[in-house]
């Protein structure tokens, strides 16, 4: 059994169909039905239900179709991630990074990778909190910023800055300034903020903010994602609290209110990592 034949029949069970299937493998049809027939039996398994109008999985090809697809993708991640550790400074860096970098330091940091390294190319990604050190681990994101704090054996990690919070309304809202931070008005507001999950450090210092205002939030909507949380501020929906860096952000309708509570940002990569080029783009922004 060989990587192309679970390759091969991964392809055809997601489209139930011979030639389209070499089609897009650009081999021909009978060499795809010759690596399936050979595939079924080494195996001594039947993967396919074939009638001369249908191609459907039996069972068992459901149930390796499920197992061998997450296998396939660690596989190709792994080979992808051989080729990077060889090309040195000419490659590619993928960064996970929360949306309130986007108008600040993520700029800042990205002009420093292209001035030092100007052949690299830097893919960026947005994930939930919870995806971050999955992604790591299993090299589908060479670096991730964030702003919780992780505790995994399989990463380093160096604080990059602390900075302040603050509550984000709308223009025409009746809250404008510290002075109309109060509990009686803001136990009126809904709240657009993450998920605040208990046990991670992000709705920890959320809570904070919260129990010093003697707060108990209406939440009315749940996004991690900054650019999404200003926009709805924008609209009247309800308020929210964010890193004061989204106020560099484009958004019209909005105003900031900087409130004396920080909120910390991580740089996470993998432990003892390999590959030189991520190594010296971890060197050159912390």
């Amino acid at each position: 059994m060989t990587s192309n034949q679970i390759s091969y029949f991964l392809a055809l069970s997601k489209e139930l169909h011979y030639w389209r299937t070499s089609y897009q493998l650009n081999i021909t049809q009978s060499s795809l039905s010759r690596h399936i027939q050979g595939l079924e039996q080494e195996l001594n398994v039947q993967l396919f239900k074939r009638t001369k109008r249908s191609v459907e999985l039996t069972d068992a090809g459901k149930f390796l179709k499920d197992h061998w697809e997450p296998i396939m993708e660690q596989f190709d991640a792994t080979i992808a991630y051989a080729k990077k550790i060889e090309q040195g400074s000419l490659g590619t860096v993928s960064i996970t990074h929360p949306g309130s970098m986007d108008h600040r330091l993520l700029p800042q940091f990205l002009s420093k990778i292209a001035g030092q390294y100007p052949l690299v190319k830097t893919e960026l990604i947005q994930l939930r909190y919870d995806q971050e050190v999955e992604f790591l681990v299993k090299f589908k994101v060479d670096m991730a910023f964030s702003r919780y704090k992780h505790s995994s054996e399989m990463l380093d990690s160096k604080l990059i800055e602390m900075e302040s919070f603050a509550f984000v309304v709308s223009d025409m809202h009746d809250i404008k300034s510290n002075s109309d931070l109060k509990p009686d008005i803001l136990n009126k507001q809904r709240f657009i903020l993450p998920a605040l999950q208990p046990g991670y450090s992000y709705p920890a210092l959320i809570q904070n903010i919260f129990d010093h205002y003697q707060i108990n939030p209406s939440i009315v909507i749940e996004s991690d994602f900054a650019s999404t949380v200003v926009s709805l501020v924008a609209t009247g929906i309800g308020i929210s609290i964010v890193p004061i860096s989204v106020s560099f952000s484009s958004v019209v309708g909005v105003k900031f209110i900087e409130i004396p509570f920080t909120i910390p940002l991580y740089l996470y990569w993998r432990k003892n990592e390999d590959n030189p080029l991520i190594r010296n783009v971890i060197s050159l922004i912390t």
